[in-house]
């Protein structure tokens, strides 16, 4: 049988070279799954440090802001204190001039 001869050779001819070159590419693939998941773990890692760092600063803009808002308050106390006297100054002049003018 002619055709049996040729089936024998391509059988062996894949079994030779086809399947060991297969379980390379199989190996290889093993590694590169093995890669892929130490990146993934790699951006987990660099995503948690960016995230508490988000955080971080987060934290120490709310405290910054806080303080820069405690010090307007209390400038904007200290301003209306100034102005209330300023105004009370205004007044008790105003009682002065009215004394002074019904005097003379």
């Amino acid at each position: 049988m002619p055709g049996r001869g040729v089936y024998e050779t391509v059988k062996q001819a894949i079994q030779e070279v086809v399947a060991p070159q297969l379980q390379e590419l199989k190996g290889d693939i093993a590694g590169l799954r093995g890669e892929i998941v130490g990146l993934w773990g790699e951006m987990r890692q660099i995503e948690k440090r960016m995230e508490d760092g988000f955080t971080s600063l987060r934290s120490e803009m709310n405290v910054r802001f806080a303080a820069l808002d405690e010090k307007f308050i209390q400038r904007l106390d200290h301003t209306n204190k100034r102005l209330e006297e300023a105004l009370e100054i205004c007044e008790r002049l105003a009682v002065l001039e009215a004394r002074i003018a019904s005097h003379s």
